[in-house]
């Protein structure tokens, strides 16, 4: 198997996993329904849930910036996918595992939206990475965009099937698991994740948030 082949794949499997996994993924249909006809929720406290739980994607930014100044344990983006995909995938267990109550879900689902925004931070920098490394950033583009709206047909479709069909914990349970191959990901292709610090490392945080937003 070619080399750009290989690349295609881990990153179709990275990302496709990594929607999934994301509250805005696989349980974005069966939330809607959870909190209007298992918890009764008012219109308010559905908008309420919304605002609280698109916090961390505002903050999108300081993930992308914890990302470029932190390398733990010297695995660059690895060592997020082995920290933040369980992290994620414990959250949605807490969910299963007791009675569901209004604010115990906005918790849980605010604590796996920061453990997928890390993760996406992550992904998406180790794909930006290696379509320089590899002088392929227009179709490793083309493929992130195509994943993204593939996991949202197909979110969608699972999505509303599971709420007329199974339970509300094996909904959590099955999201959690979504998280495993993320997990994996970062045991495989080390080669692939490897290579230089990116100079944006050098930069001191002030300067690289403000270039963050220069045009």
């Amino acid at each position: 198997m070619s080399g750009k082949r290989r690349i295609a794949i881990y990153f179709s499997v990275l990302l496709f996993f990594n929607h999934m996994a994301d509250p805005e993924g696989l349980t974005r249909i069966p939330l809607l329904f959870i909190l209007k006809d298992h918890l009764h929720s008012a219109p308010t406290g559905m908008a309420i849930f919304d605002a609280v739980v698109q916090i961390p994607a505002f903050s999108a930014v300081l993930f992308g910036i914890v990302r470029d100044r932190w390398s733990p344990l010297g695995w660059r983006d690895r060592a997020y996918f082995l920290v933040a995909a369980p992290a994620a995938a414990a959250c949605y267990l807490w969910l299963a595992s007791a009675h569901l109550s209004y604010w115990r879900l906005i918790a849980g689902i605010f604590a796996a939206k920061v453990a997928c925004q890390m993760l996406d931070a992550a992904s998406l920098a180790l794909l930006a990475v290696v379509a320089r490394r590899h002088e392929a950033s227009g179709k490793l583009n083309a493929l992130s965009e195509t994943v993204a709206n593939v996991v949202t047909i197909v979110s969608v479709v699972a999505g509303g099937w599971m709420v007329s069909h199974v339970a509300t914990r094996t909904i959590f349970l099955v999201a959690g698991l979504c998280t495993c191959p993320i997990f994996l990901q970062g045991f495989g292709n080390r080669a692939l994740c490897s290579g230089r610090r990116d100079p944006i490392f050098r930069l001191p945080p002030r300067k690289h948030f403000r270039n963050c937003f220069a045009s």
